[in-house]
This record gives structure tokens, C-alpha cells and sequence, in this order.
């Protein structure tokens, strides 16, 4: 599938339950390009390829942090907050709020505007390593 290691669970790090989850749709509601990815990641040699679960997973990571939907990518506010600590945190609450917005607005699939940035992103990630 895709896994860097024989024990998946130590690929979960960055993207969490929610990372599994996007992954589990992706297969479900996209079964052929799925399988298309999981090909192209084999590569034509052993040599080539990419470990298609774990970038997955990766995107999902890069997606939250790209949005400000995690905790880690909000500095931190000191004493003496500066005013670019300042300006990156007002924007984090306006990018969660609007993407709030986003998906209370999606109808009955919370997470169809979640998924559709991950399915346009990981399929820049297979034109790229396939």
C-alpha cells in the first residue's frame, strides 16, 4: 500500500486518525485512481517509486499546516508578542474560520471540501514522483 515500514501505524505521525480517514475515503470514493496511484508508486524498477500511503498521509500534514489547522503552525504568543507573531495568529483564527465556514456550508459531507484539496493535491504528488 504504500507503507514505509512493515508496522504503518509509525506513518501516521504527522496526518493522525484524520490521515487514515482521508486515506480510507480516497480509496473508497476514487477506487480506480487509487489503484492507478498504488501502481504508478511501484515504479518500473525497485529502485523507483514512492511510498504512495506515506505521501498521502504527508499531504493530509501539509494540508492542515498550509490551512493553520494546527496547533504548531500558530506561533506561540510570548509577553512581548511581535507584530508578525501577531498578524500570524489573526490570520490563523480568519483561515480557521473561513474554512469552518467552508465546510458548514458543504452540505451533508462535512469533509467534501477537505477532500477535494487532498485528491488535487495528491494527484500533483503521483504527476511528480510517477
Amino acid at each position: 500500500l504504500g507503507f514505509q515500514q512493515q508496522d504503518p501505524s509509525t506513518d501516521f505521525r504527522g496526518g493522525g486518525m484524520l490521515g487514515l480517514e482521508v486515506l480510507l475515503h480516497f480509496a473508497k470514493q476514487h477506487p480506480d485512481l487509487y489503484k492507478k496511484f498504488l501502481l504508478n508508486s511501484k515504479g518500473a524498477t525497485p529502485t523507483d517509486g514512492y511510498p504512495f500511503a506515506c505521501g498521502a498521509i504527508n499531504v493530509v500534514f501539509t494540508l492542515l499546516d498550509l490551512l493553520l489547522l494546527l496547533p504548531s503552525s500558530i506561533p506561540h504568543q510570548g509577553p512581548e508578542g511581535s507584530g508578525k507573531e501577531a498578524r500570524t495568529r489573526r490570520r490563523g483564527v480568519q483561515c480557521r474560520y473561513r474554512f469552518g465556514q467552508l465546510l458548514a456550508g458543504s452540505g451533508g459531507d462535512a469533509m467534501a471540501p477537505f477532500h477535494a484539496l487532498f485528491l488535487a493535491a495528491v494527484k500533483m504528488l503521483d504527476k511528480e514522483w510517477a
